[in-house]
C-alpha cells in the first residue's frame, strides 16, 4: 500500500483526512503484530521445554483467550495514545508516527518501547530455543532433523527477520541518522524483508509446502503461444492451455487443421459458435 500511495502522490494534504485515519489503522495492525509475535515466541519456548505447561496455556479455549489479548493490546494503545499524529510522506515512501507536545513534534515513546521490549522478548525465547536445540543435537548423536527441530528453525529464522524488521527503522527514524539519503530505501527494504520472510521460509524449508508447490508445479505444464497462416490473411491463436490426462490409456495430442479462406467465410455465415470454430482449428491424429 505504501508503494500505491507513493507513486500516486497520496497524503493528507490532498487526499483529505482519512489518510490519517488509515495511518491509525496501519498502527492498529502494527500492534496486533508485535503481541501475536511475542505470544508465539512464548509459545514455541513452552513447546520446546514443557509439553505440561503448553496445554496448560494454550490448550483449548484457552487459545481465544490470547487471541482477544491480540486485539484488546492495540485497542487500549490506541484509545489511550493522545495527542498522536501519524502522517504518510510520499517522497520519503514511509510514514511517521509522531507525538505533539506544545507544538512540537516528539518522538513516539511508545512505539520506541513496544518494539524494544519485543526485541527482547523474542532474542531471549530464541535464544533459549536455539541453546536448547543445540543441546538436543549433541547429546542424541543424530544426524536426521525431526519436524519439532525444523519447525524450530525456521521460527528461529523468522524471528531474526522479524528483530531486523523492528529495529532498523527505529534507528533510522529516532536517531541522528535519519537524515542520510539512503534511509527510506533500507526502512523500506527491512519492512519488506520483514514480512516475505515467512513465505519463503515455509516454501523453501517446509516439507509439506514444498510438496504442495512441487504438485501443483507439475500440473502447470504450460503451452507456447502458436501462430497459423490461413491463405492470404494471417490467424493468431493463442493456445495457451493446460495438458490433460484422458481417461483412456492412449492420449491424444491435438494439431491444427488449416481452413481455407472460402470456409471460413461459410463458417461465419452459419453463425457458428466460438466453441465450434475452435473444434474445428482442431483435429486428432
Amino acid at each position: 500500500m505504501r508503494s500505491l500511495m507513493t507513486l500516486l502522490n497520496i497524503h493528507h494534504c490532498n487526499s483529505g483526512i482519512w489518510v490519517v485515519y488509515y495511518g491509525h489503522f496501519v498502527m492498529f495492525c502494527w500492534w496486533a503484530y508485535g503481541i501475536a509475535s511475542v505470544i508465539l515466541a512464548i509459545n514455541r519456548l513452552l513447546e520446546f521445554t514443557s509439553p505440561r505447561w503448553t496445554a496448560f496455556f494454550f490448550h483449548g479455549y484457552r487459545t481465544w483467550i490470547w487471541l482477544s489479548l491480540v486485539l484488546l493490546y492495540p485497542t487500549l494503545v490506541e484509545a489511550f495514545s493522545f495527542r498522536r499524529f501519524y502522517f504518510f510522506d510520499p517522497f520519503e515512501g514511509k510514514w511517521h508516527f509522531n507525538f505533539y507536545t506544545d507544538g512540537a513534534a516528539s518522538f513516539d515513546c511508545l512505539h520506541i518501547y513496544s518494539n524494544g521490549a519485543k526485541i527482547v522478548i523474542i532474542i531471549f525465547c530464541y535464544g533459549v530455543l536455539i541453546f536448547l536445540l543445540r543441546r538436543k543435537l549433541e547429546s542424541s548423536g543424530i544426524r536426521n532433523i525431526d519436524m519439532q527441530t525444523s519447525l524450530t528453525i525456521q521460527a528461529t529464522i523468522q524471528a531474526t527477520t522479524c528483530i531486523l524488521g523492528d529495529i532498523v527503522p527505529i534507528i533510522i527514524a529516532y536517531y541522528p541518522i535519519q537524515n542520510i539519503p539512503l534511509n527510506s530505501f533500507i526502512s523500506n527494504v527491512m519492512w519488506m524483508s520483514q514480512h516475505s520472510a515467512y513465505g519463503f521460509v515455509y516454501a523453501l524449508m517446509n516439507r509439506q509446502v514444498k510438496k504442495t508447490i512441487q504438485t501443483f508445479l507439475a500440473k502447470l505444464k504450460l503451452k507456447k503461444p502458436s501462430l497459423m497462416v490461413v491463405g492470404p490473411m494471417i490467424f493468431t491463436v493463442v493456445s495457451q492451455y493446460f495438458s490433460f490426462e484422458c481417461n483412456q490409456a492412449n492420449q491424444k495430442l491435438r494439431v491444427f487443421k488449416p481452413i481455407r479462406r472460402k470456409k471460413l467465410k461459410y463458417l461465419r455465415s452459419k453463425w457458428l459458435t466460438t466453441l465450434q470454430l475452435a473444434n474445428l482449428f482442431y483435429t486428432d491424429k
